[in-house]
């Protein structure tokens, strides 16, 4: 039942700033888009993956009531708390450490947390993660990524 009500005001919240994304000023000269392109994907996945899972969620709820079981699983009290922890520590060493170097433990550790407990396959999820955002927002966004400061400022010129 919470997956549902959770699911149901990111699906409102995601209409809403769509709604909102519109009132965006035109900008001219953007060859690659509009100043309000990404949010609009971002809030369409959103949308989408919420919507996924409000539907998944029903069916399951629904077989629950049918067979009589309960068809939520327990939330893993320790797990949030690492994450949480990790997000901490990850928030504090970007301004030093920078992107790419605080971004790889911090992914490799939160995915461990949240129960991926193959270390190649945590390793490979967790490079891809930093790889797709490092490649959108570094390279084809052209966004700054924090580079840190002294010897990582120095390796992350090497880098882009």
């Amino acid at each position: 039942m919470s997956n549902v009500i959770v699911c149901a005001v990111i699906i409102v919240a995601s209409i809403f700033f769509y709604l909102e994304v519109l009132s965006y000023p035109e900008v001219s000269g953007l060859e690659k888009g509009t100043a309000h392109l990404w949010p609009k994907v971002v809030l369409i996945l959103t949308f989408i993956f919420a919507l996924i899972t409000l539907i998944e969620s029903t069916l399951k709820a629904k077989k629950g009531m049918i067979s009589g079981k309960k068809s939520e699983e327990p939330i893993n009290m320790k797990g949030l708390a690492a994450c949480s922890l990790i997000l901490f520590f990850f928030i504090f060493l970007i301004p030093y450490i920078g992107f790419l170097p605080a971004a790889v433990p911090s992914t490799i550790l939160t995915v461990y947390a949240l129960g991926e407990k193959k270390i190649m396959s945590n390793i490979i999820y967790s490079l891809s993660i930093v790889a797709f955002i490092y490649l959108s927002f570094g390279k084809i966004l052209l966004v700054p990524l924090p580079r840190g400061v002294s010897i990582f400022r120095e390796f992350s010129y090497l880098l882009y």
